[in-house]
């Protein structure tokens, strides 16, 4: 075997490495990148002193071989190392004999180094390694280039190569996490996991997160549901929104407050709550009646009865009565004067008889001796005057200085008439030459008169008078400011009385007068006072002669003693009664007109002769007027039966279509209470039909009610006989006005099916369109009635009258009632 020196090895190395690096030229005439090439010659010496083949250099001339103690010279001209003295040369391994060597076989290595060349780049963790003349690579045990050479497969530690080519290092890895909560680093929408011995985090999706608005409802109609970026859900409040009708209070009794099917709060005016006492009265005198916090209250008063033991009045002729009310009342007993002493018990009304109380317990009646004066009459007719006319009437009936009623001169009560200026104080004005004068008559009837006819009947043959209270504070002189008293009724009369019968000390104070009307006995007569101030400027002139002339407490009288020759002979010759209830009689022994009750239905003597009031909502306790049965009504009692005013979405009505965009809907654009206003057309409330529409205009119907509801509970409208039922709406329609187009009618429709229409637009004049107007439709004609009302809009054609685009906004219908009212 062949054996290099040291200094061989170290050429041969460097001869390795320089074919490794990048060639580099040593000389001008030496090409870049040249690389050393070496070969086996005989004639080198081993230490042994055996001559080996002579070494070569393919471009450098064989250097002659010097002594060991010579310093050698390299390939490249540079001098060997030196080998040093004291490091003994290992003997070659002798060669097995039986080994042949192959003199042609040239081995591809000797040594490890050998192989660097053969085998070229070796990683960090590769070794050369020549064995039996050929080169293989060797990988290192637990050797490593980089940190992914280390991986051990353990989460526990933490692999790492500190040194490549060098060994793996496995340090214990930190714990990431001892608790599922400490693992909250993970993306938006997962759910951290510590698992592992060494604590590790893992993240899974969460189920709770969200993708869209949907995935986050919470059944809450209240709430408004969101889904976040970060997948969280999000629950806003709604303002004004509701679940419960105990959200809706709004600390005001007089309304109904409800959760509506819209979830918002209703607050409808509560029909059964009161404002004031008035609104309280229960009709019962045995109740204290008034309103706490809109509720009525009837608190019971001390005294009223139960049963007519509760109201003995002592009087043994009356039968005591104990009155639904809870008054006491009491019916005299007819004729009785039992336990009596006070002939006033007996007192028949009539000044021409002698009241006495008999023997037998009954009262008697012998005639007077002498009852024809005025004393003993009867009055037929009285004013008082109170407020209006008051069944008499002025001419002329205005101007400054007229006939007028007064509160400032009266003999009795609230006013009194007179001839003067609206203060009182003169009666006719000052610095004018003219004259000025008038008339005040009376009866008249109507407006609200007294006097069921317009005149007074003087019975025939009857002894009567006229009665009145007189104030003078005028000119005396009898040519001027005149007075006069005239008849009217009876032909052509001359004045019964005149200024010139007062005294002069009679004037500026009341006093009573009386004029005989006898002669007028079987007439129908008016009576008429006649003022007329003559001339102005004469006696000191009229400005300065004071107040006026002033009459209060007119009275007509007539004697009770009209004998059988002088007075009536037949009920023709007495005056009517009142009304068909009360029939003209003449007692033909005394001469004597009277009036009797008739038989007949709806005629009575007392309330208790008239029958109730027919069930319903305004039935009531019957009464007797003037002998007439009053039709026994709740006077003063009313409901609502429908009031809508719009205030959310339906509030309980239904339009025929919901889908198309000319419909009805409520809409905000105009109303006239509240927010709201039913209407038909688009949803910006500014057209009700296309541009181009050739066909036929848009049309629809709005039911009220729609359905049951909150407000409609039995989903009809209802009222019966008992009181006036009245509608009434606002509408403001700015549509087409012709009369084939654009139509609107109001009808109601009963449980049946049929249908009654009860108003249309053609009502509406030209002057009511596009501005609010007010209807009102009496429907007490249709009770009994059930069923619903409606409103239908027919466009009918959408071009005729310049179409129907450009003709407004449509049909606004607001403050929609229904009231049913007693007494009226």
């Amino acid at each position: 075997m062949r054996r290099w020196t040291k200094p061989q090895r170290l050429v041969t190395f460097l001869a390795v490495v320089v074919s490794m690096a990048p060639a580099v030229g040593c000389s001008g005439d030496e090409e870049p990148g040249a690389v050393l090439e070496f070969q086996d010659t005989a004639g080198l010496t081993d230490g042994g002193g055996t001559s080996d083949a002579t070494q070569t250099d393919s471009t450098t001339p064989d250097v002659p071989a010097k002594p060991d103690t010579a310093k050698p010279q390299d390939d490249l001209g540079q001098p060997d190392v030196p080998t040093t003295p004291d490091v003994p040369v290992t003997p070659d391994v002798p060669v097995t004999p039986d080994t042949p060597v192959t003199p042609d076989a040239k081995p591809e290595c000797v040594t490890d180094i050998d192989c660097v060349v053969v085998l070229g780049a070796l990683t960090a963790c590769e070794n050369a390694k020549c064995t039996d003349g050929k080169c293989a690579k060797v990988t290192k045990t637990n050797c490593c280039g980089a940190a992914s050479d280390c991986d051990d497969k353990d989460p526990c530690t933490l692999d790492a190569c500190p040194v490549p080519g060098g060994a793996c290092a496995h340090a214990p890895a930190p714990a990431e996490c001892k608790a599922d909560g400490d693992c909250n680093q993970g993306p938006p929408c997962t759910i951290g996991k510590c698992a592992g011995s060494c604590g590790a985090c893992s993240y899974e999706p969460s189920p709770a997160c969200c993708k869209a608005a949907t995935d986050c409802d919470d059944t809450d109609p209240c709430t408004t549901d969101t889904c976040a970026a970060d997948g969280k859900c999000g629950h806003a409040p709604i303002a004004a929104c509701c679940t419960a009708d105990a959200q809706c209070a709004d600390t005001d009794p007089c309304t109904l407050d409800s959760c509506g099917a819209k979830n918002t709060c209703l607050h409808l005016p509560n029909p059964t709550c009161c404002k004031t006492e008035t609104d309280c009265d229960d009709g019962s005198a045995c109740t204290k009646d008034g309103c706490v916090n809109g509720a009525c209250v009837h608190e019971a008063v001390a005294g009223c009865c139960k049963s007519p033991a509760d109201c003995n009045d002592g009087d043994l002729c009356t039968t005591d009565l104990c009155n639904p009310d809870g008054s006491c009342g009491a019916t005299k007993i007819a004729n009785c004067c039992l336990g009596q002493t006070d002939a006033k018990v007996c007192d028949d009304g009539n000044s021409c008889t002698v009241d006495t109380c008999g023997a037998d317990g009954k009262c008697a009646h012998a005639a007077s001796p002498d009852c024809c004066g005025i004393a003993n009459g009867k009055e037929v007719a009285h004013v008082s005057f109170t407020d209006g006319v008051d069944g008499w009437q002025a001419n002329p009936g205005n101007g400054p200085y007229r006939w007028r009623e007064t509160t400032v001169v009266k003999q009795a009560g609230t006013h009194g008439i007179g001839f003067t200026n609206s203060a009182a104080q003169h009666y006719c004005p000052e610095q004018q030459n003219f004259n000025v004068g008038g008339s005040a008559t009376l009866p008249f009837a109507g407006n609200g008169s007294p006097f069921a006819q317009s005149s007074i009947a003087i019975p025939v043959g009857a002894k009567a008078w006229v009665t009145f209270q007189l104030y003078l504070d005028v000119r005396k002189a009898a040519a001027v400011d005149t007075l006069t008293l005239s008849v009217l009724g009876a032909g052509d009369q001359p004045a019964i009385w005149s200024k010139a019968d007062v005294a002069a000390d009679k004037y500026k104070t009341w006093h009573a007068v009386t004029v005989e009307l006898s002669k007028f006995a079987g007439s129908a007569i008016q009576l008429r006072f006649n003022f007329n101030v003559g001339n102005a400027t004469s006696e000191g002139g009229c400005w300065a002669g004071g107040a006026g002339a002033f009459i209060d407490e007119i009275g007509v009288v007539v004697a009770n003693c009209s004998g059988p020759t002088t007075g009536c002979k037949s009920a023709t010759d007495c005056p009517a009664g009142k009304n068909a209830c009360q029939q003209a009689v003449c007692d033909a022994a005394t001469g004597q007109c009277g009036v009797v009750v008739a038989g007949t239905a709806g005629c009575c003597k007392a309330a208790t002769d008239c029958p109730t009031g027919a069930a319903g909502f305004c039935s009531g306790e019957p009464s007797c007027t003037d002998n007439q049965c009053g039709a026994g009504v709740a006077a003063g009692k009313s409901q609502n039966i429908v009031n809508m005013i719009f205030t959310d979405q339906t509030d309980g009505w239904a339009p025929s279509s919901n889908n198309n965009p000319y419909r009805w809907r409520e809409t905000t654009s105009k109303s006239v209470s509240a927010n709201r206003a039913m209407y038909f057309g688009n949803n910006d409330a500014n057209h009700y039909c296309f541009q181009q529409f050739f066909g036929n205009a848009p049309s629809g119907t709005a039911t009220i009610p729609g359905g049951q509801s909150d407000i409609f509970p039995t989903g009809t409208i209802a009222w019966d006989k008992s009181g006036k039922t009245t509608l009434t709406f606002q509408i403001l329609a700015d549509v087409r006005t012709g009369a084939n187009v654009d139509r609107i009618r109001v009808r109601l429709t009963n449980l049946d099916g049929q249908q009654t229409e009860i108003w249309t637009k053609a009502s509406l004049k030209d002057t009511d369109y596009e501005k609010w107007t007010a209807v009102t439709v009496d429907l007490t004609q249709f009770a009994p009635f059930q069923g619903t009302l409606s409103v239908n809009f027919e466009g009918g054609s959408a071009t005729e009258g310049g179409g129907c685009y450009d003709a407004g906004a449509g049909v606004f219908i607001d403050d929609i009632k229904i009231t049913q009212a007693c007494g009226g």
